[in-house]
């Protein structure tokens, strides 16, 4: 359980340095932090809507995927609530 956690964390975090490196910004710390802490939210409502399972390397492949979404997700999201 905590493997995949631990895999959804990194999905997002992976997913946010891609999107610092295709951009041609420079590193902005508060925009980091907002994806790892999406990056955890996720990876805990993964670890409790999985329960005791085992983790298999599929399942760690779609657990990063997993975290890689949330952070893509939430950063539309914060994206559109900042123009309202």
């Amino acid at each position: 359980m905590l493997i995949l956690a631990l895999a959804v964390f990194l999905g997002g975090i992976v997913s946010a340095l891609a999107g610092w490196a295709d951009s041609s910004d420079s590193f902005n710390v508060r925009k980091f932090l907002k994806s790892g802490i999406a990056a955890l939210i996720a990876g805990g409502v993964w670890a409790v809507g999985q329960g005791d399972v085992t983790a298999t390397p599929p399942m760690a492949v779609v657990a990063f995927l997993t975290g890689a979404g949330a952070d893509v997700l939430s950063n539309r999201i914060m994206g559109t609530l900042a123009k309202r």
